[in-house]
């Protein structure tokens, strides 16, 4: 059998195989914008910005960082096994974020003891 013959016995199920999967597609797009709020999240990879990591040895917990999230120039704040991280846009101030966590938490760090990177968007502006 050709593959013209093949298209045109089957285009029925080709045409409802597509929009079966546009529906699953859709759906699972409404499901995130009305669960989360977004469909796509924001995140220094996209937007660029810093990801500041904190080292566990540092004796600070996500809880205590959860006040930060107000902040409008802050992305997400998430934990691992080894450290928090804090993604945030380009103009967040490192200094006074560090300066924040000492005056509060009597830390005594500085830059050298955080891991900072920063990150260029990956869309233009």
């Amino acid at each position: 059998m050709d593959l013209i013959g093949i298209m045109e016995k089957y285009a029925k199920y080709f045409v409802t195989f597509n929009i079966i999967l546009m529906l699953i597609f859709s759906s699972f797009l409404i499901y995130k914008k009305v669960n989360y709020g977004y469909i796509f999240e924001k995140d220094v990879s996209l937007e660029g910005g810093i990801l500041i990591g904190i080292p566990k040895n540092i004796n600070i917990r996500i809880s205590d960082l959860k006040a930060l999230e107000f902040d409008n120039s802050i992305y997400n704040l998430y934990e691992t096994e080894n450290a928090i991280y804090l993604e945030a846009k380009e103009d967040f101030n490192v200094t006074n974020f560090i300066s924040f966590l000492n005056e509060k938490y009597n830390l005594g760090i500085s830059e050298n003891d955080l891991i900072i990177q920063t990150f260029d968007p990956f869309f233009s502006k």
